[in-house]
């Protein structure tokens, strides 16, 4: 979410609320190795350009928070709670906008409400932290409430400038942004030293993860990014009749000279494809790729088909497997 986006949100004033020692949690009650994950990190480059905290490339320019999503719409209609990441008051509440991608509704339509539906909590001393983006309908606390660490604030949802579901959890002291994996002082540059204002159990459940999975899956017809957004094209069955049968993969963190591969076993273990497609020219936030093969005799044989994706990165002289992505279906 741009850094405009953060002043997006109409405020009522509040009483500080003085706290020693402040130190965050997580801003969301789901594991982050498993159904949420990382988009974007803090942008840690200074000047031009846009580097994460590691000198990674998971955000982009003057991104002023972490982004942590969800893989699909579906996902985020079962509800994925937002938590407060401190303890303090609500200086702020929005609900009410939509969950729809701002590609749809338009830039101009969320003008002005950048953050969509959100909450800002203060902290005392000059801090506070903001929580963009939630589902329309899901926020529990209203200007003025006193929350506590851990304390539901609503679900993650697709409101404002979103191209996705995610939260945007951003940390201001005084007004100014603060990546809270680098500390109050920023670095002249990323990767130096760093004092991070998360709490050791968060920085525990926040691993980096240079590249990742975000959605998976069989499906009868070729799949295009909006289907898989919804949470479509992930069939658990597929018909003996189908006239073809894709395996797809949407990852974040893909680069340049990254090397996929594809591979799709038969019920029993023979190979019904095996394939390296091309890489992308450039970094990709995320990219959606597949591959398909057409039915040739009357029907598929009966069982369980595996798919397995295997992404390569080059590391000098050779290439190396930093994911694997196994997924299977039933054929009947």
């Amino acid at each position: 979410m741009p850094a405009a986006a953060a002043t997006a949100l109409f405020f009522a004033a509040a009483s500080s609320v003085a706290e020693e020692h402040l130190t965050f949690g997580l801003p969301v009650d789901c594991d982050l190795n498993g159904k949420c994950s990382v988009q974007n990190y803090f942008d840690a480059e200074p000047g031009p350009g846009a580097s994460d905290y590691t000198c990674g490339h998971l955000t982009y320019d003057r991104h002023t928070g972490i982004d942590i999503r969800i893989a699909n719409i579906a996902e985020m209609n079962l509800g994925v709670p937002v938590t407060a990441a401190a303890a303090g008051q609500v200086r702020g509440m929005r609900d009410g906008m939509t969950d729809v991608s701002v590609w749809a509704g338009g830039v101009n339509a969320i003008r002005g409400r950048e953050c969509g539906n959100g909450v800002v909590i203060d902290h005392g001393n000059g801090w506070e932290s903001q929580y963009c983006h939630l589902r329309r309908g899901s926020v529990r606390v209203g200007r003025g409430d006193r929350v506590e660490q851990g304390t539901v604030l609503g679900e993650i949802g697709m409101s404002g400038l979103a191209e996705f579901p995610h939260v945007h959890f951003e940390i201001r002291k005084d007004g100014e942004p603060v990546d809270p994996l680098i500390g109050a002082v920023p670095p002249t540059r990323c990767g130096t030293a760093r004092e991070p204002l998360m709490n050791q159990t968060a920085l525990a459940a926040v691993p980096y993860k240079s590249v990742g999975l975000i959605n998976a899956g069989f499906s009868a017809t070729q799949p295009g990014s909006a289907q898989v957004l919804a949470g479509k094209h992930q069939s658990a069955t597929l018909d003996r009749t189908s006239p073809t049968i894709f395996f797809w993969i949407e990852v974040y963190g893909m680069r340049a000279g990254d090397r996929p591969y594809f591979k799709i076993l038969l019920p029993g273990g023979g190979a019904l494809l095996d394939q390296r497609i091309k890489g992308p020219d450039s970094h990709k936030a995320r990219i959606l790729n597949f591959v398909g093969k057409r039915r040739l005799s009357a029907t598929w044989p009966r069982g369980t088909y595996e798919g397995i994706f295997v992404l390569e990165r080059p590391e000098g002289d050779k290439f190396v497997p930093i994911l694997e992505i196994r997924h299977t279906v039933e054929v009947r």
